[in-house]
């Protein structure tokens, strides 16, 4: 394998050569003789090999690569694999036609103790021992419980799907440690926190904070996936994004538009964790790549979601946005459809890898990578908006803007946009003219 000095920055390696030596080694070879050099360098190029082979749609081969990334930089490449296991994901589920056909997530977090019961004590006991003590009442007294329950605590961050098969109605008072993210899958939820009152459905999610009481009414059909977060844990991530200690307690407003563009890349980013943990076959989950998901997760809702420091947050940004993070952000703007990766940038700009997703990540909630894929889906989503069907095809533009993929392209479009490519362009056509 390729000597390299062990003084030298990540980023001073030759990455060109060590992608070479990587590509023609097998797993057991990599693991025998990774010791034999930096073992962070290695992950940057095992990580940039992931990212090239997931824009070209490779997916297997990607999350091979971005597996072994992982294993020796988890938050640098933790984020990488969690796409891919995303894409994977909604891959199995697309029928065998160019486009994708809607992604259903039927029953989030399946494989994570999963518990349907009928039993209205046993329910609200399992609930209670979860999140926090609350009332449970099923509306109408005629219908019956039919709930199911799958829990995942992580670390600052707990997850939660839960159906409970008839309208109820959920009283949790005053909650203090913990706010919470309620996205509804399928169904209403009406939430009322103090004097304000918020009915979230697709693409509508409620943000509860500490401090009001908080009252919820679920319609039968309501399937909800809900992100509990850490108050301390979240406070002090805003008290470390704005260098100062707060004025009051953090309140976000109770209603969260999803069909936004920041609302919609942080449920993305949420439900790329949630799959992540979900798959069975993982046993072990790098406590390294949970902790960088739930920081990534924790910036993003501050950027996505207005709330009493929004403000603040937004002048403190946008006056430490560190020069090289602006020279990147220029870059991608410029030319989004440019062969970009990480490291690419990183060089670019003058900065080691880590020192720009760490940039990316405090900033602008999302790595390099994410931030570049969100560019590129908005400047594709405009160009079919624009154009005529009988002048353009949608594999066109997604080539042009760096997807070469098409039923990934489909499928993260759809996710983006909430329909198909196709859809798009057929549906915003602009009228043609007849020839003369």
């Amino acid at each position: 394998m390729t000597e390299h000095r062990a003084d030298k920055a990540p980023n001073e390696f030759d990455l060109a050569a060590i992608d070479r030596t990587i590509a023609e080694m097998d797993p057991a070879q990599y693991a025998a003789e990774v010791a034999a050099v930096d073992a962070i360098a290695v992950a940057y190029a095992a990580d940039r090999l992931g990212a090239e082979y997931l824009d070209q749609g490779d997916l297997a081969t990607a999350r091979h690569w971005y597996s072994l990334a992982a294993e020796h930089d988890p938050c640098g490449a933790g984020i990488g694999l969690a796409e891919v296991e995303c894409a994977l994901e909604q891959q199995a589920q697309t029928a065998e036609t160019t486009e994708a056909c809607p992604v259903r997530v039927e029953s989030p977090l399946r494989h994570c103790e999963p518990l349907r019961s009928s039993d209205v004590d046993e329910i609200h006991d399992r609930v209670s021992r979860f999140l926090c003590p609350h009332s449970l009442e099923i509306v109408k007294r005629e219908n019956k419980l039919n709930a199911q329950l799958n829990p995942k605590r992580l670390h600052n961050i707990s997850l939660l799907y839960v159906s409970y098969g008839c309208e109820v109605s959920v009283s949790p008072g005053e909650v203090r440690d913990f706010f919470t993210i309620q996205i509804p899958l399928s169904g209403n939820i009406s939430v009322t926190q103090g004097a304000s009152t918020f009915d979230g459905t697709i693409g509508r999610a409620a943000v509860t904070s500490p401090s009001e009481p908080i009252n919820m009414r679920l319609s039968p059909n309501s399937r909800i996936l809900m992100c509990r977060l850490d108050r301390t844990a979240l406070e002090a991530q805003l008290n470390e994004l704005l260098n100062t200690r707060l004025s009051e307690p953090l309140r976000f407003d109770l209603g969260m538009d999803l069909t936004h563009e920041m609302g919609n890349s942080w449920c993305d980013m949420l439900m790329g964790l949630t799959r992540f943990v979900d798959e069975p076959r993982r046993t072990t989950i790098p406590p390294q790549f949970i902790a960088g998901m739930e920081q990534s997760l924790m910036t993003g809702l501050f950027i996505a979601q207005p709330s009493n420091y929004s403000n603040l947050l937004r002048e403190t940004l946008s006056t430490e946005l560190s020069p090289p993070a602006r020279r990147a952000l220029d870059l991608i703007a410029s030319h989004p459809e440019a062969p970009h990766t990480a490291q690419s940038l990183a060089r670019d700009v003058g900065v080691s890898v880590r020192s720009l997703q760490q940039a990316f990540r405090r900033q602008m909630g999302c790595s390099p990578t994410e931030y570049l894929r969100k560019v590129r889906l908005q400047r594709a989503h405009d160009e079919l908006r624009a154009r005529s069907p009988e002048l353009i095809s949608v594999n066109d533009v997604a080539k042009r803007w760096g997807f070469r993929a098409p039923r990934y392209f489909s499928a993260v479009y759809r996710d983006r946009f909430g329909e198909s490519p196709s859809e798009t362009l057929k549906r915003d056509a602009p009228e043609v003219a007849p020839l003369p």
